[in-house]
């Protein structure tokens, strides 16, 4: 019962902030916090830096990526079937 609620909760404060901010109701502070982190709309030395890093992830690249960990992990794809194969019954020598 207890996955329920947080699942539950979780899912109202999804909803309430996506309501707040189809409102428009925190423009205010969304102005604030980027005048706070770039002042009079320039970027600093960081900020420059870290936008190489936020390119080079974007969705084509970081799903490539994530494609190749996932293949390439713990032996790839043969391994994966191999332990499907493994698990699904006895080896083919047991079976005859």
């Amino acid at each position: 019962m207890k996955q329920w609620r947080i699942a539950f909760w979780s899912a109202g404060a999804y909803t309430a902030l996506a309501v707040v901010v189809s409102l428009g109701l925190l423009n205010g502070l969304d102005g604030i916090v980027r005048e706070w982190a770039r002042p009079d709309d320039v970027w600093g030395v960081a900020q420059l830096q870290a936008d190489l890093v936020v390119e080079g992830l974007r969705p084509a690249i970081a799903a490539l990526l994530l494609a190749t960990f996932t293949l390439c992990r713990d032996g790839g794809i043969d391994r994966c079937i191999k332990d499907r194969c493994a698990s699904s019954g006895p080896p083919r020598s047991d079976r005859e």
